[in-house]
């Protein structure tokens, strides 16, 4: 009879024991929550050595040099302790009498098993017997194309302070996602103000690739300061160049730290069909060069520095092939094909290019090189459903004396390409820029006005593009970059408020104020 039962029970036992799939269930997309604070968040007469924090579930914690800001900032970098559902900060010096201080943790905080991430956890305490409520906000922008930047520190330091930039702030935070900060829990007072893009995390300007702003003017904080801009700048003392690169055989490309107002190029072995020309920004500066046997010093003289290169521009193994490309579309009332060149060109032989219609008339036609000789524009009038543009053998010379293949080729589409900005402007006493960016921020034209009331950008290629404009304080016809050893701030930038779309064979006219 037992012996039953026990069989029995063994069966009942793997019976329930089968394995059944499990049901699963929503995904945890609910962040770590807060429980307790201790000592309590916004306490005064803060005298503990330590705050202990507990969550709602385990936790991780990311790195709190890159996460967790103190402010005002310590000395010594304090511990943290991750403990399951605690997080403990151990202070490892005396906190200052009479201070407010906040802990901002950012997304240092996350759940152990999705990561969900715990935004806007802000303790505040003071070592006095009240918290200082006085607030500044405002936003961080490249100077260059007013470009919302993150991740920047804003730095205030009492109005005593000499050193700005140069010495640990008393009040920092970080710009988000937008640009935007906020310095909460300020002590009404005099401060100056400052950004800096802190590359190597010690709240102090030290790098030359580190981008700075300031305000000359002292900050009398009496009552909270709301949408105060900042535009951030690269302080480069000195124009040098930064790199040379030998794009092919025959192309040097020299970059520049920043834009040149003046630059001569003395070249040992230069030949008198080399080309040199710079970029419309003004900053790289293109070296098409003949066939080389010797060493080549370039001697240059930017903007009063002198530099010397000794750089070996023979010719390696591997030959430049040279080759062009046509495309065709309505220029005004012409009709246009533009020969595009992998090298620039030379010449052509105009008695070698032939225009045919479809009823094999002979075309007439004008032409004129562009875009540093690298392109060919050939202009004509004429009504035809179709056109064959033929060229014989060697028709087209490269600056380095390539020569091209015959080209035989149909065109029976002319659609409008380009159109023509119109800009009203205001009549200013001092000079300023007015440039034409596409929407990847290439510059395609620039004009510097004076008294004018009305400019033109010619011929631009149908397309989306944006307006940029510079006062130009010093009359050296570039963008002038801030320099904090003399105090001097970036030119002033600004941008018309919208892209501007530019439609084929249309004229746009806009009214800019400013």
């Amino acid at each position: 009879m037992y012996k039953f039962y026990f069989f029995l029970f063994l069966f009942f036992l793997f019976s329930c024991a089968n394995e059944v799939a499990p049901t699963g269930g929503e995904k945890d997309v609910t962040p770590p929550e807060l429980k307790q604070a201790k000592p309590k968040n916004k306490s005064v007469n803060f005298n503990s050595k330590f705050i202990e924090f507990k969550f709602n579930e385990f936790i991780k914690l990311k790195s709190s040099s890159n996460y967790v800001f103190i402010s005002p900032p310590l000395k010594n970098k304090p511990k943290y302790i991750l403990n399951g559902k605690k997080v403990r900060i151990e202070f490892k010096e005396e906190l200052l009498k009479n201070t407010t201080y906040s802990i901002n943790f950012n997304e240092a905080i996350e759940d152990y098993n999705e990561a969900n991430k715990l935004s806007n956890l802000n303790y505040v305490f003071s070592t006095g017997n009240y918290i200082d409520s006085l607030s500044i906000s405002g936003s961080v922008l490249n100077a260059f194309d007013n470009k919302v930047i993150e991740g920047i520190l804003v730095l205030l330091y009492p109005e005593a302070e000499d050193s700005v930039l140069y010495k640990r702030p008393q009040y920092f935070t970080k710009t988000d996602k937008e640009g935007n900060f906020i310095l909460n829990n300020l002590k009404e007072g005099k401060y100056k103000i400052a950004c800096l893009e802190d590359k190597n995390l010690n709240y102090i300007f030290d790098q030359d690739n580190e981008r700075i702003a300031f305000q000359e003017e002292i900050i009398n904080l009496t009552e909270d300061i709301i949408s105060m801009p900042f535009y951030i700048f690269e302080n480069t003392k000195e124009n040098s160049l930064l790199e040379n690169t030998l794009e092919n055989n025959n192309h040097l490309l020299l970059n520049f730290k920043k834009a040149f107002s003046t630059l001569n190029l003395d070249i040992s072995d230069y030949n008198n069909d080399d080309i040199v020309y710079y970029s419309k920004n003004k900053k790289v500066l293109h070296y098409w060069f003949q066939d080389k046997d010797t060493l080549t010093t370039l001697k240059l003289k930017l903007d009063n520095t002198l530099d010397t290169l000794k750089l070996d521009l023979r010719n390696k193994e591997e030959k430049n092939t040279f080759n062009v490309n046509t495309k065709s579309y309505l220029l005004g009332e012409n009709k246009a094909i533009e020969i595009s060149s992998s090298l620039p060109l030379k010449s052509f032989k105009e008695n070698s290019l032939f225009l045919i219609s479809n009823k094999t008339d002979t075309i007439p036609f004008t032409f004129n090189f562009t875009n540093n000789n690298l392109n060919l524009i050939i202009e004509f009038k004429f009504e035809a459903d179709s056109i064959t543009l033929t060229s014989l053998e060697e028709t087209f010379t490269s600056f380095n004396n390539k020569q091209s293949t015959a080209i035989n080729e149909v065109f029976t589409d002319f659609k409008p390409s380009k159109s023509t900005l119109i800009l009203s402007i205001p009549n200013k006493e001092y000079n300023y820029t007015i440039q034409l960016y596409n929407k990847e921020l290439e510059l395609i034209e620039e004009k510097i006005v004076s008294r004018e009331t009305s400019i033109e950008f010619k011929d631009v290629i149908a397309g989306k593009y944006i307006i940029r404009i510079y006062e130009d304080f010093n009359n050296n016809g570039i963008w002038d970059s801030g320099l904090f050893h003399v105090k001097q701030l970036p030119e002033k930038t600004l941008f018309y408020s919208t892209e501007i779309e530019l439609k084929p064979n249309w004229d746009k006219e806009l009214e800019i104020n400013f």
